[in-house]
């Protein structure tokens, strides 16, 4: 599966294709569910499957304050997600202001129809494109005997009556509540990037931590973490790990360190995925290094006794 940027870049060999349309970020369980879909209708009319989104988000785009803008994944993390689901073309269509100012009409007609050459398309209940959010389920059923395709739309996917959403799970990390998160998600929530130098204060005081730098910044969680770390090689190890501006030394941007349990070994340059398995604390400004050292000390014995009754 390839990222494609623009839809003049699809192959010459799509002649008929399964689409599905949205932000999907998080890739939760009623996204996937929608995934199932496509798949399912790719390989019984032998159609291209196709995955439509965008980038940057049309939320993100309209935002006046776009640090406050939280993302489950980044595009890379999505990417992989979506091409474990089976996805054949993946098209990542730039969010701008022209594109902010097509209309639905012109969106079904030259993107679905005309460029990805469309005959089913399967979205969300709740969806909605083009211009002020005009275009939805009805007016692509509206649509269907013009251009000659079939629309179907995937009800909500529930759990316990509450409905699975990007937007939820998004609060659900903000919160805190990595248990609601992942049953939302069908697996723990993660970060991928790759280990950078930091300014190597943890060492100083026997905690060194690896330095996680990614490309997506606006985390929707802050505090202290119990995680599992997994690297490239799928040697998978346990750690703590601290998302936020460490304000016990003034910090001003955001970063994610992580202390692996038990583990010595130089990873610098590697990409590793931090999966997030409980939160132990908010972050918290400390009067000297030995009150912080103090307190990872509780964090290690806490992660250490939540492994070993895991």
């Amino acid at each position: 599966m390839k990222i494609i940027r623009h839809v003049e870049n699809l192959p010459k060999r799509v002649c008929g294709s399964v689409i599905t349309i949205g932000n999907f970020d998080g890739l939760h369980l009623g996204h996937q569910n929608i995934l199932d879909e496509v798949s399912n209708y790719s390989e019984v009319f032998k159609l291209k499957s196709i995955l439509v989104t965008f980038q940057p988000y049309p939320e993100e785009f309209f935002s006046k304050d776009k640090e406050k803008v939280f993302k489950i994944n980044n595009l890379r993390d999505k990417y992989t997600l979506i091409a474990q689901k089976g996805i054949e073309e993946f098209v990542c269509l730039q969010f701008n202001q022209k594109f902010a100012n097509m209309s639905a009409y012109d969106f079904i007609e030259n993107i679905l129809v005309k460029k990805l050459k469309a005959k089913i398309i399967i979205i969300g209940d709740d969806f909605k494109f083009g211009y002020r959010r005009e275009g939805c389920f009805q007016l692509l059923k509206k649509l269907e005997s013009r251009y000659h395709y079939k629309t179907y739309a995937q009800d909500s996917y529930l759990i316990n009556n509450e409905r699975v959403s990007s937007t939820a799970i998004r609060k659900q990390l903000i919160d805190g509540d990595l248990s609601q998160a992942s049953s939302f998600l069908g697996r723990n929530f993660f970060i991928t990037g790759t280990v950078v130098h930091g300014n190597k204060l943890g060492r100083t005081i026997g905690f060194p931590t690896a330095n996680i730098a990614t490309k997506n910044t606006n985390y929707p969680l802050r505090g202290v973490f119990i995680v599992m770390v997994e690297l490239l090689n799928n040697t998978k190890l346990y750690g703590v790990a601290n998302i936020g501006n460490r304000p016990t030394i003034d910090g001003k941007k955001i970063v994610l360190e992580v202390h692996i349990l038990n583990f010595g070994s130089d990873i610098y340059g590697k990409r590793l995925r931090v999966r997030f398995l409980k939160k132990l604390r908010n972050e918290m400004k400390f009067e000297t290094m030995n009150d912080l050292k103090q307190q990872i000390n509780i964090d290690m014995n806490q992660a250490k006794n939540y492994i070993k009754n895991k």
